[in-house]
């Protein structure tokens, strides 16, 4: 197949799938050799399967950038908790190929993807399993910036999803999402800004102000 980007690659994948379960592995990650074999050991078929997951860097493991929970897996915490309080690499997940039906990964998207794929294998709340045991290994090299460290980016990104979002699943999701994210990182920022302030006697943190202008200009457009 042409190189059409990850999206691409993940639907291909899709389409040639003919078995129970479905593992997505990204080129660069990598999975604990008894992961299948631990993941199915039980006589009860979970649709969705957890694992927790490490960082492998510069040839060594390390613990993962937050621990999974098993009730992460819920739509109402894919929803709301997705890059504000967790992510869940994807290649810690065994899937029921029942669970993906009918989804494809939006093409057009070059980061968030998976968030859409989230909340679509956990509309209905599947039964989940989670393998309290690192499986999976996300690589990171040295150079990758956390997504967290670029709030502008975060912002950007996040919000470039909910015209999507609200298509999928109504107007009430998509403003409950808007007016929590709004929350969430005024919360945050205000935090922010009363650190920087502690720290230089009562200066004015211009990119704080900035970003709060920018955030409620946004969601005040599409009203």
């Amino acid at each position: 197949k042409e190189n059409g980007g990850i999206s691409s690659a993940r639907n291909a994948g899709l389409q040639q799938a003919s078995g129970d379960y479905i593992q997505f592995l990204d080129s660069d990650d990598t999975l604990h050799r008894e992961k299948f074999a631990k993941s199915l050991a039980g006589a009860k078929k979970y649709p969705l399967i957890l694992s927790q997951f490490t960082i492998y860097k510069n040839k060594t493991h390390f613990p993962g950038y937050n621990r999974i929970e098993k009730d992460f897996a819920t739509f109402e915490n894919i929803v709301f908790g997705w890059n504000l309080k967790f992510t869940i690499p994807i290649h810690c997940a065994l899937i029921s190929r029942k669970l993906l039906e009918g989804f494809t990964f939006d093409t057009s998207l070059s980061i968030n993807e998976d968030w859409l794929m989230w909340m679509y294998i956990t509309r209905n709340n599947p039964e989940v399993l989670l393998i309290d045991e690192p499986l999976a290994h996300y690589r990171k090299e040295d150079d990758k910036k956390s997504l967290s460290s670029d709030p502008y980016k975060v912002l950007r990104q996040r919000t470039s999803l909910l015209p999507i979002l609200k298509k999928l699943y109504g107007d009430e999701l998509h403003d409950r999402l808007a007016y929590h994210m709004i929350d969430v990182h005024m919360t945050q920022l205000s935090q922010l800004k009363h650190e920087f302030n502690k720290a230089t006697g009562g200066k004015v943190v211009s990119g704080y102000l900035a970003l709060k202008r920018y955030y409620y200009t946004l969601f005040q457009k599409k009203n």
